[in-house]
């Protein structure tokens, strides 16, 4: 009777540790950032139920309940994430990093091409983008090699690593040709270095050598018989400047 006693204390304090620890999470969660991803996924929702309604012959729902369960799946994930001891995607940011970057590139081997672009594999029964799942393991990685570092965050070496392992998959994507992912990768790669602290005159000099980059791409490479982008990709980025061309 005593051992029972005893065994249901533990229990309950189980319980209560356990029940402390979810209250923990939820308290630590960014809930206006929650509701205003959920506004936009509901937004979402909405616009595919509209755009795809006469698509598909007797089925108006098609593309909207397909997406509903990528939905559902997201926030299976999204859990999944939560209860995931962020320490330890510091710990394994190596095999997250190359695992990305390996993916990445088996997609110019086999994937399959589309418009122009190959970005797609297709295994069998189901067809995924692997940029778009490096979107968030990029950032993982760069995130966790970043910490593990944290206490010479400032130093340029650091910095200049930084930039070596971001650069690898942005130039993978970016082959595909996918250059709106590579640039979503260079604004999350800027984000993170800016977000740990790297010291202004170092963000100074990587800014200054970003708008070298692009007046090469867009101008003078052009001027100079160069071509780095295709007419389509060019015209994306240039719109913003002369949108009468568009």
């Amino acid at each position: 009777m005593l051992e029972y006693a005893g065994s249901q204390r533990a229990g309950l304090q189980r319980n209560r540790g356990d029940r402390a620890a979810l209250a923990g999470v939820l308290r630590s969660l960014d809930w206006l950032l929650i509701l205003g991803v959920a506004g936009l996924v509901a937004v979402g929702l909405w616009a595919i139920s509209g755009v795809t309604r006469f698509d598909v012959t007797g089925n108006p729902d098609y593309y909207l309940k397909r997406q509903i369960v990528y939905v559902c799946v997201g926030a299976v994930a999204l859990v999944i994430g939560l209860v995931i001891d962020p320490d330890i995607y510091r710990r394994y940011w190596r095999p997250i990093f190359f695992g990305t970057v390996g993916l990445i590139a088996v997609v110019l081997l086999i994937g399959r091409a589309a418009r122009g672009s190959t970005r797609w594999i297709d295994v069998g029964f189901f067809t995924f983008q692997p940029s778009e799942f490096g979107k968030l393991l990029f950032v993982l990685a760069i995130a966790g090699y970043i910490a593990e570092r944290a206490r010479s965050a400032t130093d340029p070496s650091v910095t200049v690593r930084v930039l070596g392992y971001g650069v690898i998959p942005i130039l993978l994507v970016f082959l595909q040709p996918d250059l709106g992912t590579a640039l979503v990768y260079g604004a999350a790669l800027s984000a993170m270095l800016f977000i740990s602290g790297t010291p202004w005159r170092q963000l100074a000099v990587l800014g200054s050598l970003a708008v070298l980059l692009v007046s090469v791409v867009l101008w003078i490479g052009p001027a100079m018989g160069v071509n780095f982008l295709h007419g389509y990709q060019k015209s994306r980025l240039t719109c913003f400047v002369h949108p009468q061309k568009c």
